[in-house]
């Protein structure tokens, strides 16, 4: 059970490295400072709706969270590509960086 989340963690940052191929250090970096950006935030949030600590403060708490899970996914859905965005691609002119040189 708990291999499934690494798993599922795994297949989001592959689809990092795929997409932005040689910058996938950067957008790894990006992502990882959004997530613990977040998992600051997110508590200090939770602390302010939950003030009296009552059920109806934490339904409002899960249906907040569970709106966003539900808009972001949509939003990847949507949008998301498996294959590289047209920056991360290299362009043939620095591949050719050896042309007219005879290799022994």
């Amino acid at each position: 059970m708990g291999r499934q989340h690494y798993d599922e963690r795994d297949k989001r940052f592959q689809l990092g490295a795929v997409v932005s191929r040689r910058y996938s250090q950067a957008v790894m970096g990006i992502d990882s400072t959004v997530i613990c950006t977040t998992m600051l935030i997110v508590p200090l949030i939770v602390e302010v709706i939950t003030d009296s600590d009552n059920r109806e403060e934490w339904a409002i708490v899960f249906f907040v969270i569970a709106g966003i899970m539900i808009v972001t996914n949509l939003f990847f859905v949507v949008f998301a590509r498996a294959s590289a965005a047209s920056w991360a691609k290299e362009d043939s002119s620095s591949n050719d960086q050896s042309e007219g040189l005879e290799w022994n």
